[in-house]
């Protein structure tokens, strides 16, 4: 149970990590439309 847990954190960050890096990219490149 301690690895489910361990695995499920582990893919919340990443995919947090990839939220935050295609968000950051797209306002630095300002071509996403309002």
């Amino acid at each position: 149970m301690k690895t489910f847990w361990a695995n499920a954190f582990a893919v919340g960050r990443v995919a947090t990590v990839q939220e935050f890096h295609l968000s950051h990219s797209d306002t630095n490149a300002s071509v996403r439309p309002s």
